[in-house]
């Protein structure tokens, strides 16, 4: 009973602020196709936040999501940008959109609380809806509100080892060769990002 009501005091903390990304962090993640528990995309993400509603960000993929089976980087830009990277193919980028950039730490501002989820890993977790999409945003409970993934209905994100430390910058810095042309599959590629971008990034601009 008393655990009950640790987790319940932490929570009206928690809950009361709402979620909000640290500024400096790192992970390595796992994304997992949940009705069959395939593993679709694992690799390493970087994220250095300059404000608020600003950021830059890094997400290295061994499965790329348009290309499985190939290595490949996303980088997020605060100039809003968002460039791929596949540094194995002869150095291949391509620009994937304007307007769409890293994910600012304040992206779930518009989030609901929904309650502790016991399921998602060994520890309670803080879970909120990811409005106006169907996914939860799980973090963990505390003062370090650390993420710990984002579920969906068909999919998971899960970030394994977050550490609250920044980056090295050199991670953030773009490839030398210059991005020219528009990425193929665009619209596969960006429709995959969504549930990562705030709803003020949205409002009034077409990622496609």
């Amino acid at each position: 009973m008393r655990s009950v009501l640790v987790v319940l005091a932490i929570c009206v903390a928690v809950c009361a602020a709402g979620p909000l990304w640290p500024f400096d962090w790192y992970s390595s993640f796992n994304i997992v196709d949940v009705k069959n528990n395939t593993l679709l995309n694992f690799g390493n993400w970087y994220y250095h936040g300059f404000s608020l509603n600003s950021a830059e960000m890094r997400m290295d993929n061994y499965h790329c999501p348009h290309a499985r089976g190939e290595y490949c980087t996303f980088y997020f830009t605060r100039q809003n940008q968002m460039i791929l990277s596949h540094p194995y193919a002869h150095d291949k980028t391509c620009c994937l959109a304007g307007m769409v950039g890293s994910t600012p730490p304040n992206w779930l501002i518009n989030a609901t609380y929904i309650g502790i989820n016991h399921n998602f890993s060994n520890i309670p977790l803080a879970a909120w809806l990811n409005v106006p999409y169907t996914d939860h945003y799980l973090e963990t409970l505390g003062e370090t509100r650390t993420p710990a993934g984002l579920a969906g209905s068909s999919t998971s994100l899960q970030w394994n080892t977050v550490t609250h430390a920044r980056p090295n910058p050199s991670f953030f810095e773009l490839p030398s060769h210059t991005c020219t042309q528009p990425c193929k599959n665009s619209k596969h590629i960006l429709e995959s990002f969504k549930p990562y971008m705030s709803l003020l990034q949205l409002q009034g601009k077409s990622i496609y």
